[in-house]
């Protein structure tokens, strides 16, 4: 990596060129000819922008990060030549957002930073052969009475629900959703990338990724004891499935 800073005053880590990112002989200096990718994220959009354009000039396939610092220049951005133009006080809200849609990405991210490289690439290559390269969502599912009221009723009559029984298409159980079961929490222990053979307990919590439409169809499984039924056993009725019935969960009021 190397880092170009345009004022010399700052503390700069061994081999930085301090000069401005806006001229071409500073990128040339960086060797940007060479590299496949750039960020650009000084606290200026036009110096952004035009480092940017200079840097696209040199190298026409680099990958070019850029910051955007003001939402009222989001044309400008999106029609200069960046791959990801990432305005600076969405980052924190979007995560603040992933956090409170699945408690347990913060949980999967910082066991992951602890795994090898060879481990990331196997897990991305599970994700495409599953999910495809389309963007993905993250969704947790707790294994209790208010989100996945089926599945309990079901545990507690003795049956066995997998992690691989939520992964089946709910109108077609040979079909997989197109979603990667990423965590499962049981109390204190954490197991990343649970197999489908992994069965599941009352009160655990599950973190998936995948397409949303895969987020939809999983809920719909674990709350509907019929759907449940023909995951379970391939059989499709209409009648109410042979375990009992939970009792009413206590009033609020």
């Amino acid at each position: 990596m190397t880092v170009i800073e345009e004022n010399a005053a700052d503390e700069l880590p061994d081999g930085c060129i301090t000069a401005s990112p806006t001229r071409a002989e500073t990128w040339r200096a960086a060797g940007v000819e060479t590299v496949g990718g750039i960020v650009v994220c000084s606290a200026d959009d036009t110096l952004n922008l035009t480092a940017a354009l200079t840097a696209r000039k040199l190298n026409a396939d680099v990958f070019i990060a850029a910051r955007q610092n003001e939402r009222r220049n989001t044309p400008m951005f999106r029609a200069a030549p960046v791959d990801l133009a990432v305005l600076s006080g969405y980052i924190v809200a979007a995560e603040v957002l992933r956090i409170i849609r699945a408690p347990q990405l913060s949980y999967f991210l910082r066991l992951a930073r602890q795994q090898k490289e060879d481990w990331a690439h196997a897990l991305l290559m599970t994700m495409r052969e599953h999910i495809g390269d389309d963007t993905v969502e993250s969704w947790s599912v707790a294994i209790d009475r208010t989100e996945a009221e089926a599945v309990v009723a079901a545990l507690r009559a003795g049956r066995v629900v997998k992690v691989g029984d939520l992964m089946c298409a709910p109108d077609n159980r040979a079909l997989r959703l197109q979603a990667v079961p990423l965590l499962l929490q049981r109390a204190q222990e954490k197991v990343l990338l649970p197999g489908d053979d992994v069965p599941l307990a009352e009160g655990d919590r599950l973190l998936f990724c995948g397409r949303e439409i895969a987020s939809g169809r999983m809920r719909w499984t674990v709350r509907d004891d019929t759907v449940l039924a023909y995951v379970l056993d391939g059989i499709a009725s209409n009648r109410r499935v042979p375990w009992p019935a939970l009792p009413p969960l206590p009033s609020k009021g």
